[in-house]
């Protein structure tokens, strides 16, 4: 069992059905490193799609809560203009604070549709270690995760901008909430835990270099 987001419940409640049919390449796990590698993470060989600024008024929006701010990304995927967008922070317990912000309607599972200009959807967490559930996950392996998972797929550690934490696949609507078929880089900083998420694509490498742009924008 392995931490992989916030509270179950909430993440329903809160969830935007992202169901999954599709297939996608894996990014490198644990057993890509080489021994006596400086590089605490595996380097994914796929560029991130282009990034342009939050927009003002969605990154005040994430920031409205102090709690929130250092999972508020200042760089976000580049969109088409005539997408529809939705953004919203809250704080949906005591101690657990959500930001999300949508373009457009995701396509069912990891297809490559659901990349950006066309659809994105993040999702950022602030919550103290005890808000944090367990979930049933697999360590990544050399095989393509299955299309609708009700687990999640465990990647290992990365270090991005100075943040050590872990890379994991969130289980399928609605199995992962509000993360369902997100790629999720979660780690802990000042006694709170924090994830920022991105809604997955085929390719998975792709995604992830896109995420890991997205916290080299963290403050």
């Amino acid at each position: 069992m392995r931490r992989l987001g916030i509270v179950l419940v909430i993440l329903i409640v809160l969830a935007v059905a992202c169901g999954g049919d599709r297939e996608s390449g894996s990014p490198g796990t644990d057993e890509d490193r080489s021994p006596g590698t400086e590089e605490p993470d595996p380097q994914s060989t796929a560029n991130p799609l282009p990034l342009t600024n939050t927009p003002p008024k969605m990154l005040a929006s994430c920031r409205r809560f102090a709690e929130l701010e250092p999972a508020c990304p200042t760089k976000v995927p580049v969109i088409e203009k005539s997408a529809f967008t939705r953004a919203k922070a809250s704080q949906e317990a005591e101690q657990l604070w959500v930001f999300f912000a949508e373009w457009n309607a995701p396509r069912r599972g990891l297809s490559e549709k659901n990349a950006p200009p066309a659809f994105a959807h993040l999702n950022a967490y602030a919550a103290t270690p005890e808000m944090m559930i367990q979930f049933e996950s697999e360590e990544a392996t050399d095989e393509t995760p299955a299309g609708t998972r009700t687990t999640g797929v465990v990647f290992g550690e990365r270090t991005w901008n100075g943040r050590t934490g872990e890379l994991l696949l969130a289980p399928s609507y609605p199995h992962g909430g509000l993360e369902g078929d997100h790629l999720v880089f979660e780690w802990t900083q000042d006694d709170l835990t924090y994830s920022l998420s991105l809604h997955a694509w085929d390719s998975l490498d792709e995604t992830e270099a896109t995420l890991r742009a997205m916290v080299e924008s963290l403050p």
